[in-house]
């Protein structure tokens, strides 16, 4: 460690044995500790008492400090910082399409976790033809829709076997209704 004789650009004074050390020096030769001043462009972190958006919560001193510091400016707890890749997000609760179809998959002996071949609605046109509105007619166009599914790599959820009526019969229409009331008749046959 170099100590100055006097004073002058980039140099301290020790207030205990009146030396003069350089700026960046954390501590003199004679045991004095300098305390840790801010860099330059960095403003000393604010401590609240209330939490809220981009705040976190020591638990030593019961205060909230901003979210970018990594060690509390109150008590000097240091935080746990979680890599990115480390981190897990919780899973998003399931849409009623999404449970409906989750119990219709393992009825199907398809298992219950919702997989990337799960069309909740379909973007292409039916592949199969759906011929009337009678319970045997709807019933045999969801077996063969699942099945045709089943061949493509795809599971069909219930969803997706309503959206596909849409486009023999209008969503406001009476045969539309009386189609999707035997496909939900067809769906708990199959969940039982």
């Amino acid at each position: 460690m170099k100590v100055y004789s006097g004073p002058g650009r980039g140099r301290k004074q020790c207030p205990e044995c009146k030396e003069y050390v350089g700026v960046r020096n954390t501590d003199c030769k004679c045991g004095h500790m300098f305390t840790s001043t801010l860099k330059k462009g960095k403003k000393k972190p604010t401590i609240k008492t209330k939490g809220g958006p981009g705040l976190k919560h020591c638990e030593n001193c019961d205060q909230y400090i901003s979210i970018g510091c990594k060690k509390c400016p109150s008590c000097s707890h240091k935080f746990v910082i979680i890599p990115k890749e480390e981190r897990v997000k919780p899973p998003s609760p399931l849409t009623p399409d999404e449970e409906e179809a989750v119990a219709f998959l393992s009825a199907m002996g398809g298992g219950t976790r919702l997989r990337q071949n799960v069309i909740l609605t379909p973007s292409e046109k039916c592949p199969i033809t759906l011929r009337g509105t009678t319970e045997d007619d709807v019933w045999e166009f969801c077996e063969f829709l699942v099945a045709d599914g089943k061949v493509m790599g795809r599971f069909y959820a219930p969803s997706a076997i309503r959206y596909f009526v849409r486009e023999k019969y209008s969503v406001n229409s009476k045969e539309y209704k009386e189609v999707v009331y035997h496909i939900d008749r067809w769906i708990h046959s199959k969940e039982k």
